[in-house]
């Protein structure tokens, strides 16, 4: 019904952002392990791509999963070969 419509559409978000701000987030409360973040980052991000595609936009679900996987992958590399700033 619509009430369940709306709770999914306000609170999904509501849910994502509170789980990327607590464990995928660059000042993140809890930072787990690389692998850890990465399951995090694909589990919200890909849940966006899924709700893309089940609104019926199947080529640009594709096109934004990868996207998000590139653009991950490349944003862990970066942040990884950082010089830290106390090391400058």
């Amino acid at each position: 019904g619509v009430a369940g419509r709306l709770l999914l559409g306000v609170g999904a978000p509501v849910v994502a952002a509170v789980v990327w701000g607590m464990f995928a987030a660059p000042r993140a409360r809890f930072r787990p392990p690389l692998v850890g973040v990465l399951v995090v980052k694909a589990v919200v991000l890909g849940c966006g791509v899924y709700a893309v595609h089940a609104v019926g936009h199947s080529v640009a679900a594709v096109f934004f999963g990868v996207v998000v996987v590139v653009n991950t992958g490349l944003a862990e590399t970066f942040r990884r070969r950082a010089v830290p700033e106390s090391a400058v």
